[in-house]
């Protein structure tokens, strides 16, 4: 992974094309992941919530998977079964998922020495192992080297142990499983190149084989940065800027970082108490959290030291238990009624429950598309608005949040033609209302077109291309007018 010392440019120009495609040199589950097989990352649970394991190991593996076809699980079921202590480690491991990952992990990474050219492509990773020095991460990486070198037996340094779990957090991405409740950590060969920018112009998916694509999210001319994000883009830069330096060990100062406004986006702006009509914004961005000043920058007003973070961190903890239950509808308009005084529109808590109810509308039981009243569809439209115009500031070119938003928005469009249709409104009106859910409805696959199969992205492209046949022909529709879409 790159901040600034490891770049890619192009040498010639490209338009929105495969850029880089790169198989998987190491995986295994991350430490949050839920339990999953260690050879095809499926589920390891039956109704009874009994978890099978490897006969020879010990170690969680689902009955799918033949043991003399093993290909993922061979490292640490060899080391594990060739150890004197290895079926008293797995049962041990099995009660800290989180550490016997981390332990999974490093075993598969020591592994890549039997073929050199992998085990070098490896090491020269950028570990981080000096800035890593007396933290959370190191005293986890030393957790897992006690059982590698103590419990397990393997004859290695202790601090190669450390080297290697700080390239793996250093340069791991990771990869939600659609098969499974489980999250992938994978490294590649040179997939982990690209630097940073919170506004990037790659775009990356991964392959149900895990091997990574990298397109180009935007047109770009010969000479370009190929960039990507190792962070999370609706979040504001404090807490951007915050979980790189911890996760990666840099500061990030791209043009993004540097603007108070984050390019027009105001995902961290807070609204003025004050004069009741500005926005209050960071001073500046770069500063330490604790050290800059939240300014309106309508009437001057300076907001208590530490006023922007606390508010943060209090309402990040009310989304966080409405999302512990099942979240419906009326939860998020009244957390948009009630926080709407104190947050700007576009800030990144609103949106994270404003997209939530854009996927609630239409879908929720007693909120289905039919249900919806006039005003609920042009909630919904507001809603799809809000969320494309911040992500044509901070994810230009394709992105899965364009894509899936504007799926949401021609649902809208074409339920609203329904309706009229239903209300006997005039055919021209009613055609041109269709024109445009066809219309919105092309965009989106435009935008979701080369997402994977098996990822629900990808299904929903597929879903968006048979909608998109059944407009077309929009006789099915039942519509008795001249013209067509």
């Amino acid at each position: 992974m790159s901040s600034k010392n490891e770049e890619m440019i192009l040498e010639e120009e490209v338009q929105k094309y495969i850029t880089l495609q790169d198989e998987v040199l190491v995986s295994g589950p991350c430490r949050d992941s839920s339990i999953v097989c260690l050879n095809c990352y499926g589920s390891i649970q039956d109704e009874n919530e009994d978890i099978s394991v490897c006969s020879r190991c010990g170690l969680p593996l689902c009955g799918q998977c033949d043991e003399s076809e093993l290909n993922l699980h061979k490292p640490e079921c060899h080391a594990l079964s060739s150890s004197k202590r290895g079926k008293r480690t797995s049962l041990a491991l099995l009660d800290n998922v989180s550490l016997l990952f981390e332990v999974v992990l490093v075993l598969r990474c020591l592994h890549l020495r039997d073929i050199p050219e992998n085990w070098s492509h490896f090491l020269g990773l950028t570990s981080h192992v000096g800035e890593r020095r007396d933290s959370e991460l190191e005293a986890r990486a030393l957790e897992a080297s006690e059982v590698v070198i103590r419990d397990i037996g393997i004859e290695i340094p202790r601090e190669e142990v450390l080297n290697i779990c700080g390239i793996l957090d250093t340069n791991s991405f990771e990869i939600p499983l659609p098969s499974s409740p489980g999250t992938i950590q994978a490294i590649y060969k040179i997939g982990c190149l690209p630097e940073h920018n919170c506004i990037p112009t790659g775009h990356r998916c991964f392959e149900s084989d895990l091997s990574l694509v990298l397109r180009a999210s935007v047109d770009l001319k010969a000479g370009d940065h190929i960039t990507i994000t190792y962070t999370d883009s609706l979040w504001p830069t404090m807490e951007r800027r915050t979980h790189l330096l911890y996760s990666k060990h840099f500061s990030c100062i791209c043009e993004r970082c540097r603007d108070p406004t984050e390019k027009g986006s105001f995902i961290g702006a807070l609204n003025c108490l004050k004069c009741g009509v500005g926005r209050i914004l960071p001073e500046n961005p770069l500063e330490d959290k604790n050290e800059t000043s939240w300014i309106c920058i309508d009437c001057g007003y300076v907001s208590p030291q530490g006023f922007a973070e606390d508010t943060y961190n209090q309402v990040a903890q009310v989304i966080q238990g409405m999302e512990s239950g099942e979240i419906n509808p009326e939860q998020c308009n009244r957390f948009i009624t009630l926080y709407s005084k104190i947050l700007n529109s576009q800030h990144a808590h609103m949106l994270d429950v404003k997209h939530t109810l854009l996927h609630l509308l239409g879908h929720h039981e007693g909120y289905l598309l039919g249900d919806l009243s006039n005003y609920l569809l042009q909630l919904k439209e507001d809603i799809a608005r809000c969320l494309l115009q911040v992500a044509e500031k901070i994810l230009p070119g394709i992105s899965r949040l364009r894509g899936t938003t504007l799926y949401e928005l021609y649902l809208t469009y074409q339920q609203r033609a329904l309706n009229w249709k239903g209300e006997g409104k005039k055919q021209e009106e009613i055609l041109a209302a269709f024109r445009t859910a066809k219309d919105v409805l092309s965009q989106s696959i435009q935008y979701l077109q080369f997402e994977p199969k098996h990822q629900p992205e990808g299904q929903l492209a597929e879903r968006a291309q048979e909608d998109l046949n059944t407009l077309t022909n929009w006789r099915r529709l039942g519509i008795a007018c001249h013209g067509r879409f």
